[in-house]
Formats: structure tokens, C-alpha cells, sequence
């Protein structure tokens, strides 16, 4: 629901930074996002707040991500295969939907316990911020 109000402002807030910085926000935001996951079953204080915590910053970096990444696919792409670009991005959204919860699921019965999954969320997305970009902001 947070998705729902936070997209347009988001989305133009973004619009008015450079081209990547909406990648790199919602690559902060997932990576603190999962982290927040990761550490709500350790802590002793009650998780609802970290788990609402988490759930706003995979709204502010589900929000930043969906625009920029298609204007990136779109830009890049040649102009006689813009709509095949497009679509495999769309594929990919389906791809995850369709195998995240089995590969999850897989893992939750192999470690009984789900804080590895966000953990390794946590740390993929890290990598892939300092790979792509090297610095922060």
C-alpha cells in the first residue's frame, strides 16, 4: 500500500537527479531494507517496527527502481528494438515472481530459518552497488 502513495512523488523527485540515481537509491534502500530483515530476529526490542521500517525503504526503492530502470532499458536499447528490450525487462519482473519463492522457500527448508536469505539480499545488493558505482552518491 506505501508503494501505491509513494510512486509519482518518488518518480518525480527522481526525474529531476541524474540518470543512475535512481538506481543507486534503491539500491541503498533494498540493501538497508533486508539488513533491517536480517537483524529484527536477533534483536530484542519488537521487530514490528523494524519490519515496518524495512517494508517503507523496499517501497522508496521499489518506486525509485521501476522508472529508472526502464528509461535506462529504453535509452539504451536500439530504436528497432526498444519493445524487445522492453519486454525482456518485464520478463525479468516475472521470472522473480515466479522463482523467488520457490528458491526461497528451498532455502527456508534446507536452514529452518529465513535471516540468511536476508542477509544474502542484504549483502548481493551491497556488492552491486560498490561494482556499478564505486562511490556513494
Amino acid at each position: 500500500m506505501s508503494h501505491l502513495f509513494l510512486q509519482w512523488p518518488v518518480g518525480s523527485w527522481i526525474s529531476k537527479k541524474e540518470r543512475l540515481f535512481g538506481l543507486k537509491f534503491s539500491l541503498i534502500n533494498f540493501t538497508f531494507a533486508s539488513f533491517l530483515l536480517f537483524i529484527s530476529s536477533y534483536l530484542n526490542i519488537p521487530a514490528f517496527y523494524l519490519i515496518s521500517l524495512a517494508l517503507i525503504l523496499v517501497s522508496l526503492g521499489t518506486a525509485s527502481f521501476l522508472p529508472t530502470s526502464t528509461d535506462v532499458v529504453f535509452r539504451i536499447a536500439p530504436s528497432n528494438k526498444k519493445g524487445f528490450a522492453l519486454a525482456l525487462l518485464s520478463q525479468c519482473f516475472a521470472m522473480g515472481y515466479f522463482f523467488g519463492p520457490f528458491i526461497s522457500g528451498r532455502i527456508l527448508d534446507i536452514f529452518g530459518y529465513a535471516s540468511i536469505i536476508w542477509l544474502s539480499i542484504s549483502c548481493c545488493c551491497f556488492i552491486a552497488f560498490t561494482i556499478l558505482f564505486k562511490r556513494l552518491f
